[in-house]
């Protein structure tokens, strides 16, 4: 039983690793001194990474997927348009994508 909910839920329990592991190297570079995840109250937009560094104001939102295929470029800066800007708009924010091949 407990093999085949592991199966089940593989992806989701994956993906979410994949995404610790470029946030906890993001934050190791230094380049940042935030990083996070951020999504909308309505849970349309929703960014895997988002990297702050306050001094200098700039950033960077990324999506993580274990497969480089399944990610669109255009789909993040949607995303990115979506955070708020009293919040974010001070920041020249970058897009990234990543995955298993950037490991």
């Amino acid at each position: 039983m407990l093999r085949s909910n592991i199966d089940t839920h593989y992806d989701v329990f994956s993906g979410r690793t994949l995404e610790q592991y470029f946030q906890a190297n993001l934050m190791e570079s230094g380049k940042y001194t935030q990083v996070g995840n951020w999504w909308d109250r309505k849970g349309e937009n929703e960014l895997d990474i988002v990297a702050i560094n306050e001094f200098d104001m700039t950033g960077m939102v990324a999506e993580v997927k274990r497969n480089p295929k399944k990610i669109s470029i255009s789909k993040i800066k949607d995303k990115m348009n979506a955070l708020p800007k009293e919040c974010f708009g001070k920041y020249n924010l970058s897009v990234q994508a990543f995955s298993l091949e950037d490991m």
